[in-house]
């Protein structure tokens, strides 16, 4: 597989990821793809937790082992060379509906609590 070669990095270490605009790859230990994409910077695009995919990801990383394998791609190729990628490896997550996840029960009890206490103040 042609990506399989390209330059990675753990996806627990996407922090890693260089300051390119490029196309990425996300698979797992067994080479099954998962989701492709684009960024103008990569290691903008999966700094912190903001990625639309990325709550669907961490939840199955300590399963599956997730990299994310990149390509230098110029800013005016991304289009292309995504939707090429795309067609090709037809990953899982690409066109399926992105999850919304409710906070972990803790959380959910501290934010019912602050209510309660903000209507009876």
């Amino acid at each position: 597989m042609e990506w399989s070669c390209w330059f990675n990095v753990l996806f627990a270490e996407r922090h890693r990821l260089p300051s390119i605009s490029g196309i990425y790859v996300i698979a797992d230990a067994n080479n099954c793809v998962w989701y492709i994409g684009q960024a103008t910077n990569l290691k903008s695009r999966w700094a912190g937790r903001t990625h639309h995919r990325y709550p669907q990801l961490i939840r199955s990383n300590r399963k599956l082992c997730h990299r994310i394998y990149w390509q230098e791609v110029p800013v005016n190729s991304l289009d292309e060379f995504e939707r090429h990628y795309i067609d090709l490896f037809k990953p899982t997550l690409n066109g399926c509906k992105v999850k919304k996840y409710l906070p972990c029960s803790h959380v959910l009890h501290f934010y019912y609590v602050s209510i309660i206490i903000k209507c009876c103040i």
